[in-house]
């Protein structure tokens, strides 16, 4: 893999469903929902959007997660719900659901404030850990991909513009294709 680049697998912004920063919660539930319709049957099933500004310049993703954690307005106050990932106590987490009354509204009531939600404000800014450079080995997203545990990566150029996606399940493809034929040679 050392000798594949980013670039040769990565899905381009002209390739991927894009949605407006300045789009709200229903719309960017509907673009998902079309996005998912118009897959091949072969193909896997969208995890994340890029996220657009007015100049068609890509500024982040939007995941199904961060349209759930959306509707819930008082996730704001919570700091930094991703350390979550780093191994909460269902203690830990049973205190921040109860000290900030999450989900204690009705979904119908939540969902009355959908349309001020706006895709900018609830999506995911990459970090450093979710970003590669198109140039960069394939073999290192994959590291990337493994430490981080991340479900894509988001691509790069020299000039630090976004370009693209590079989707965990594309790197899944390519790895369980070898592998496939690695038992059929009997490797």
């Amino acid at each position: 893999m050392k000798n594949f680049k980013v670039r040769d697998f990565m899905m381009t912004t002209e390739q991927l469903t894009t949605i407006p920063e300045t789009a709200n919660i229903y719309e960017a539930a509907d673009i998902f929902d079309r996005a998912q319709r118009n897959l091949e049957p072969d193909e896997f099933r969208y995890r994340a959007l890029l996220v657009v500004d007015k100049n068609g310049q890509g500024v982040g993703k939007l995941s199904l997660l961060d349209i759930i954690a959306g509707l819930e307005p008082r996730y704001s106050q919570v700091e930094p719900i991703k350390m979550s990932r780093f191994g909460m106590t269902q203690e830990q987490l049973q205190s921040i659901f109860l000290q900030y009354g999450l989900w204690e509204s009705s979904l119908v009531n939540l969902c009355k404030q959908a349309d001020g939600i706006i895709v900018g404000d609830i999506m995911d800014t990459p970090n450093e850990s979710e970003l590669v450079h198109e140039d960069q080995s394939l073999s290192f997203a994959v590291h990337q991909f493994a430490t981080g545990r991340h479900h894509n990566l988001v691509v790069h150029d020299a000039k630090g513009e976004i370009t693209g996606l590079l989707r965990l399940a594309d790197v899944y493809r390519i790895i369980r294709d070898e592998l496939m034929e690695c038992q059929m040679k009997g490797v």
